[in-house]
């Protein structure tokens, strides 16, 4: 793809709005891509042809998705799994496409959310290339948490005289994306080791921040540990996805009901789980959390076919309610 058929970076350029969707690719949509592609220069339409048929028959190792409106399709974008070779192996995002009539709407953007959520399903990393002329692909993946790797590398399907053309981008499960704030969960307690202890085995959490994915915040909570190996009164999750949870030490005890509570969900909300199921598997959780000096305050069934419902409303060792369902 030459550098003339790339996205003007624009930085100040308002958006307008637009009316899209995006989805996985179905046979059908391959030759409105091929026009997109070559539109814009990128090859011949056999070759995109081939290229696209493959990727939508594949399943597995290929996918791609388009953006509709109106019934047309107005861009595209694919992911690859690429094997060890002359480049890091793993999940790529490539071909971002969209129409030059539709641009500046947010439909690069969506349909590279979309890709990226998609491969971090299945992966602990994302990776992608551009050239280095190409500023505004650059920071539309800069703001979904994509981070320079340093060294040069043959990009996918390219000749070893390639390398260096590319520079190569990799964003880990859990990195922070622009317009989302990092937080944590911090709940009052008389005796913050107690429910950390508590919660920890509830949640499945742990005591020390993990070591992957690499983040700011990771490191900062590992930076405090100092020479200690855990916290007595901060929890993480072992995968470093979710929030960590601090328990801060005040003198007052609790009073009045939670305005904020967690809920526990052991049946993965799965609508399609029988009552029973549902029930045994809500009851196998709460015996465990009694165990561990957790309370049962009530428990409430309901038998809608289209949104079954059995939970159990709980407080924790200092009163803190909570519900598992």
């Amino acid at each position: 793809m030459q550098p003339e058929s790339f996205a003007s970076w624009s930085p100040h350029t308002a958006r307008e709005p637009a009316d899209f969707t995006v989805r996985l690719a179905a046979e059908p949509d391959v030759e409105a891509c091929v026009r997109l592609a070559v539109a814009i220069g990128a090859g011949q339409a056999a070759q995109w042809r081939q290229t696209l048929t493959r990727t939508v028959r594949d399943g597995e190792r290929r996918a791609l998705f388009v953006a509709e409106a109106g019934g047309e399709v107005v861009g595209y974008g694919r992911v690859v799994y690429v094997a060890p070779d002359a480049a890091p192996a793993g999940w790529y995002l490539l071909g971002l496409v969209v129409d030059q009539a539709w641009r500046r709407r947010g439909i690069g953007e969506a349909l590279t959310r979309t890709r990226l959520a998609w491969i971090l399903e299945r992966a602990e990393r994302a990776l992608y290339f551009t050239r280095p002329a190409n500023r505004a692909s650059q920071e539309l993946h800069r703001r979904l948490g994509f981070v320079k790797l340093p060294g040069h590398w043959v990009p996918p399907g390219g000749r070893p005289e390639d390398a260096g053309t590319q520079e190569f981008y990799c964003a880990h499960r859990g990195a922070t994306v622009a317009g989302m704030v990092f937080y944590q969960l911090t709940i009052d307690a008389n005796d913050p080791a107690l429910l950390a202890r508590f919660w920890a085995r509830a949640l499945g959490f742990v005591p020390e921040p993990p070591a992957e994915p690499k983040t700011t915040w990771h490191d900062h909570y590992r930076a405090r540990l100092g020479e200690r190996t855990a916290y007595p009164d901060r929890i993480f999750d072992p995968g470093g996805l979710r929030p960590p949870i601090w328990f801060q030490a005040v003198p007052e005890t609790k009073a009045g009901k939670n305005r904020l509570h967690l809920d526990l969900y052991p049946t993965a909300r799965d609508n399609a789980l029988p009552m029973q199921r549902r029930i045994e598997l809500v009851d196998a959780k709460v015996a465990e959390l009694v165990g561990l000096g957790a309370t049962v305050i009530r428990r409430d069934r309901e038998d809608d076919p289209d949104d079954p419902i059995y939970y159990a409303v709980m407080q924790d060792p200092e009163g803190n309610e909570f519900c598992v369902s």
